[in-house]
């Protein structure tokens, strides 16, 4: 060859092609890791919101809890049923100290039926904790209800991958 030939020809051998195939596996590789990290962190926000709500929940039914239990051992009563009036007596202010209870906005409903107990504690985010305690004659009672429910959204609010 000749030192003024412009017919010079770039060579790609095995190694070269291997080398760009490594970097386009790499390159996706990683735009995957980010979809992944950045769905995961959407869901456990989601986790950490809805455990927050849950706890709030069971924090002002806890205290409904002891407050009914107060009101109940102060009866001098002999019949479930008015022993139960007496917390039927007390009624808005045990409401009230239930939902001081609660990390954040607890609505508290609650209402007496002969020897039951209902309570109603809602959240926020449409999470809600129904509780029912049966008096008993001596002045215990007996959890016969105590569950959560919350309200499904659809998916469409937060979407999980941004298409980076």
């Amino acid at each position: 060859m000749a030192a003024g030939d412009n017919n010079a020809k770039v060579r790609i051998g095995p190694i070269s092609l291997f080398t760009l195939l490594v970097a386009l596996c790499l390159a996706v590789l990683a735009v995957l890791a980010l979809t992944t990290a950045n769905a995961s962190y959407t869901m456990s926000n989601r986790q950490a919101t809805s455990k927050v709500s849950e706890y709030a929940c069971e924090s002002a039914a806890q205290t409904f809890l002891a407050e009914a239990d107060a009101a109940l051992a102060s009866s001098n009563a002999t019949d479930a049923s008015k022993r139960a009036a007496a917390v039927q007596d007390n009624l808005a202010s045990i409401i009230d100290a239930s939902a001081a209870a609660a990390s954040q906005n607890v609505t508290v409903q609650a209402d007496v039926s002969g020897p039951n107990i209902h309570a109603q504690f809602t959240c926020d985010d449409g999470r809600t904790l129904h509780i029912t305690l049966e008096v008993q004659d001596d002045g215990s009672y007996v959890i016969t209800n105590w569950m959560v429910s919350a309200v499904n959204y659809s998916a469409t609010e937060e979407n999980l991958w941004t298409g980076m």
